[in-house]
């Protein structure tokens, strides 16, 4: 694993476990586990990090600003609201700091910046397969528009859909935004896989039920 910090310490710790994916814009993804500062490493949660390197300073300010972006909506609109941990990742901060593939060989540290959220486990389309978890995956859609959130990057290949406990997860809020829905007094009761899609008025809710309701899975 990869720490950035020290155990023991008064700074927290991620322990990078896996890698998951590289973005042409430079950023990197990883599964890893968080240990609050003085805690023990029975204590670590596990949580999913974005992250940029200041490898190339133009590139790594943009991607720093993206993350600084995205972790200002969290801040102010995801964690008031009923989905933080729940339906929504749990956000833990955004950070500047120092990156060693093996600290206790004092070797080399570059700087980079990341982004913190909860491992809400592994997206896929395939999750879409069960029809009970579609039915969850657009009831917890509609009453985050209810509650005035656009999320913004849920496409038909499940990238950003995933499972936790059973529940159905919406991952990557980096275009997000609030959103007055012209399709708030929509109830998300009874049998949603067959809410009239034509008669939406809201595109990302028209897109997603249209693709979750009549596509065959998997």
């Amino acid at each position: 694993g990869s720490p950035l910090g020290m155990s023991g310490s008064e700074t927290a710790v991620i322990n990078v476990t896996r890698m998951l994916n590289y973005e042409e814009s430079g950023v990197w993804s990883f599964w890893g586990e968080l240990l609050a500062p003085n805690e023990p490493e029975e204590k670590s949660v596990p949580v999913f990090i974005r992250m940029a390197f200041k490898t190339d300073r133009i590139e790594y300010w943009c991607n720093l600003e993206r993350f600084k972006d995205e972790s200002s909506f969290y801040h102010d609109h995801v964690v008031p609201s009923p989905f933080h941990g729940s339906g929504l990742p749990r956000f833990y901060g955004c950070y500047e700091t120092t990156f060693s593939r093996n600290p206790k060989a004092d070797s080399e540290t570059i700087e980079c910046g990341c982004i913190i959220l909860q491992n809400c486990g592994e997206p896929g389309r395939s999750l879409l397969a069960d029809e009970e978890f579609r039915s969850k995956a657009v009831e917890l859609l509609i009453k985050m528009h209810k509650y005035g959130i656009w999320h913004g990057s849920i496409t038909w290949t499940g990238t950003n859909i995933s499972k936790l406990g059973g529940a159905p997860f919406f991952n990557d809020l980096s275009h997000a935004r609030i959103h007055d829905c012209p399709d708030k007094e929509i109830e998300a009761t009874g049998d949603i896989l067959e809410l009239p899609v034509d008669d939406l008025r809201c595109a990302e809710l028209e897109e997603i039920l249209g693709v979750i309701s009549y596509t065959l899975y998997p």
